[in-house]
């Protein structure tokens, strides 16, 4: 009787011992602010998930872009107007959801730094991505995304920085303040 008491709790530590601790193999997702200014009431945010290399069931270095998108990243238009790339909340003329980069996949190098670029996932503005994320901590980079509209006018965030900690899952896209009030600015004109 004596050795099932010991077994039983040997046993369940051999288990937890062995089991990984959550985010410590595959994928690792980051979640941060940009440094710019934001568009109707929403906060500039990059999103990137990283996929990491194993090792005898441990996290060894970052091997892969696996996705990337920002947010309420404001674009200056050569008339002085702002606007922002990626989708909108049409009736409230706002930024949406995440203007998510199309090309995904990119390799990173051994230093951990990596660089992406193309048209976004409706090809309607391009995004260019440089990052670098470590074994353990925060990814840092920067983004620059430019829209080119029907009259020929191209508007341009610049090149902007970002931090991204690590998170467990991505927040959700939430409501900007200014739609519970509805007093949302009207959508800048496309020209």
């Amino acid at each position: 009787m004596k050795r099932a008491w010991i077994a039983v709790p040997l046993a369940i530590v051999g288990l937890l011992w062995a089991a990984p601790a959550p985010g410590s193999v595959g994928k690792q997702s980051y979640e941060g602010p940009a440094a710019t200014e934001g568009v109707n009431g929403r906060d500039p945010t990059v999103r990137v998930k990283i996929q990491f290399k194993k090792v005898h069931h441990r996290r060894a270095g970052p091997s892969q872009l696996v996705y990337s998108a920002q947010r309420a990243l404001a674009l200056h238009c050569p008339d002085g107007s702002r606007t922002f790339g990626g989708p909108a909340l049409n009736e409230l003329g706002g930024p949406g959801g995440y203007d998510v980069l199309g090309n995904t996949g990119q390799r990173i190098n051994k230093k951990g730094t990596f660089s992406a670029g193309g048209p976004n996932a409706e090809e309607t503005d391009s995004l260019a991505l440089t990052g670098h994320v470590a074994k353990k901590g925060n990814a840092t980079g920067t983004v620059r995304v430019v829209e080119t509209f029907h009259s020929g006018m191209t508007c341009d965030s610049g090149v902007v920085s970002w931090t991204a900690s690590p998170v467990d899952a991505f927040g959700p896209v939430v409501q900007p303040p200014c739609a519970w009030q509805g007093t949302c600015p009207a959508a800048a004109e496309w020209p």
